[in-house]
C-alpha cells in the first residue's frame, strides 16, 4: 500500500471514452485485462494492439481504428497519452474504406 499512498502504481482503471458516428459511451479493463463497455453495449472493441490504439466494430459491421496518439510530455523523456484519433474507417460492406491523416 505504501507503493499506491506515494503513487508509485495506479490500482484503477483508467476510463477510455468513445464518440464516433453515432456510437457513444466509454470502457475500461478488468484486472483481467478483459475489455469492459459502459453502458454494456453491442459494439465491439479490439484491444489486441492496446495501448498504441483500438477498433471498434459497430453494430452494421463498419469498423473504426483509433491509433493516432496525443501526447504531453510529463516528465524526462517520459508521454503521456491523451487521446487516440481515428485514423481509418471500413464501411460495411468492406469495399469503401477511408484512411484519414
Amino acid at each position: 500500500m505504501d507503493l499506491v499512498a506515494r503513487n508509485l502504481i495506479d490500482v484503477e482503471s483508467d476510463y477510455y471514452f468513445i464518440n464516433v458516428a453515432g456510437i457513444t459511451g466509454k470502457f475500461i479493463f478488468d484486472k483481467n485485462k478483459n475489455v469492459l463497455t459502459i453502458p454494456e453495449a453491442t459494439y465491439v472493441v479490439d484491444d489486441s494492439d492496446f495501448p498504441n490504439g483500438f477498433t471498434i466494430t459497430a453494430d452494421d459491421g463498419t469498423v473504426y481504428e483509433f491509433f493516432t496518439r496525443e501526447q504531453t510530455v510529463t516528465g524526462p523523456e517520459y508521454f503521456e497519452t491523451f487521446a487516440l484519433y481515428l485514423v481509418h474507417w471500413v464501411g460495411f460492406d468492406r469495399i469503401h474504406t477511408l484512411g484519414i491523416r
